[in-house]
């Protein structure tokens, strides 16, 4: 049972020299899961604010919804919703953005532009995209606001895809394969097999397998390692650590070994060579680092 109402990684994303000229602009991103009887009050926001819930049921604009599904809400309207008291596990992703092009950008892609609940067939693929999105945490004065607008368009894409018959069938991501990401998110410092995520969710190996390639889109341990990589990552643009404490804080017992997974998920680029691209103005990290 949920007792508290987690904002997980809510992204705060500016663009202070084209804000007031931007056609369309992300503010905000982020994940919750409120508790039963949940009531967000009346929250008067001249923004448009996607909601993609994941689990769990609630009403939503006098509508009931349950997931797998999506909510808008307009500038223009009282932006509130309740969940169930009878919901014993909701989740949710939203994404805030705002513009003159907003409306134009959601009929393109078959998104009604009044407020109210629409299906999403394709909730897989948003929560890969709002995961690996949620896993940056340098937003300001770097590309990362860019990505959030790429992330924004992709569910555009994704939502008008969909419209066209292009999905491939509504999915919906089981608590199961929800509890092995989230296991993984919160133990990637540790050493994590299949086998030890299969008997989290009670199944067997191939099975738990195949659910999570099914569900997620790729095998759990490439999941686990691109995880792993993306803290890294972090950890060589915020941190003055060496590629070797880098390696062990997220999880790799040999850093030579880490070095090859890590040219595996940046495009080829070395842990040194990434820092060096990315960090511009930076302290080299004390000690001898791996190239």
């Amino acid at each position: 049972m949920v007792i508290t109402h987690i904002r997980e990684n809510t992204t705060k994303i500016f663009f202070p020299k084209i804000i007031s000229q931007a056609p369309l602009r992300v503010l905000e991103i982020g994940r919750s899961n409120p508790p039963a009887n949940y009531d967000t009050g009346n929250m008067p926001r001249p923004v448009w604010v996607l909601h993609f819930v994941i689990s769990g049921s609630g009403v939503v604009c006098g509508i009931p919804f349950s997931a797998p599904c999506a909510f808008l809400f307009t500038p223009d309207t009282v932006q509130r919703y309740t969940v169930d008291n009878d919901s014993e596990f909701f989740e949710q992703y939203w994404i805030k953005f705002s513009g003159p092009a907003a409306p134009s950008y959601l009929s393109e892609a078959g998104i009604p532009t009044t407020a109210g609940v629409f299906p999403c067939v394709y909730m897989p693929k948003v929560v890969a995209l709002f995961r690996e999105a949620l896993s940056l945490s340098f937003y300001q004065d770097k590309d990362e606001g860019y990505c959030m607008l790429g992330v924004l368009c992709q569910l555009f894409a994704l939502h008008a895809a969909a419209q066209r018959g292009a999905g491939n069938g509504a999915q919906h991501i089981s608590q199961s394969i929800l509890r092995v990401c989230d296991y993984i998110h919160e133990h990637y410092t540790e050493p994590i097999s299949e086998g030890m995520l299969a008997e989290l969710v009670h199944l067997s190996v191939p099975y738990m397998h195949k659910r999570f390639v099914k569900e997620i889109g790729t095998p759990p341990i490439r999941y686990l390692n691109q995880y792993r990589i993306q803290c890294a990552q972090r950890l060589l643009l915020e941190e003055s650590l060496t590629v070797t404490k880098i390696a062990e804080a997220t999880g790799f017992i040999d850093p030579n070994y880490f070095c090859c997974v890590f040219q595996r998920f940046s495009g080829g680029l070395s842990p040194t060579e990434y820092r060096k691209r990315h960090l511009l103005h930076s302290d080299p990290p004390q000690g001898e680092d791996i190239p």
